[in-house]
């Protein structure tokens, strides 16, 4: 994990992007403050748990009108729907692809909270 994180240090540093991106290995337990993360704009996780965990443990590390960006292991819409609704979120954006030596399915979806 940590190599990845690595990388993308390195690619936000050659982006310019340092003072708006950042990236951190963390072990998200749902408290940014006593875990000293920041509240941020967007959130972007690979997939590590069902959408619908994975949006509640989001909710408290960012802001209001604040997302959620997630790589998922399948693009099921109608799932992620109502994922989302349980959680009080909008699945906004929903990409699906095969990776190219596989050909295993994945998915890039974006969620918003609802207002």
């Amino acid at each position: 994990m940590q190599k990845k994180v690595g990388f993308l240090k390195q690619v936000i540093a050659r982006l310019g992007l340092a003072k708006r991106v950042w990236a951190v290995h963390a072990h998200a337990n749902g408290k940014p403050e006593a875990e000293k993360l920041p509240v941020v704009d967007a959130v972007v996780a690979r997939a590590f748990t069902e959408p619908e965990g994975l949006l509640r443990l989001a909710a408290p590390y960012f802001r209001p009108g604040g997302r959620v960006v997630a790589m998922l292991g399948r693009s099921d819409r109608v799932l992620l729907e109502k994922a989302a609704a349980a959680t009080g979120y909008q699945l906004t954006s929903l990409r699906a692809f095969t990776l190219p030596r596989s050909g295993d399915p994945r998915a890039i979806a974006r969620f918003e909270r609802s207002t």
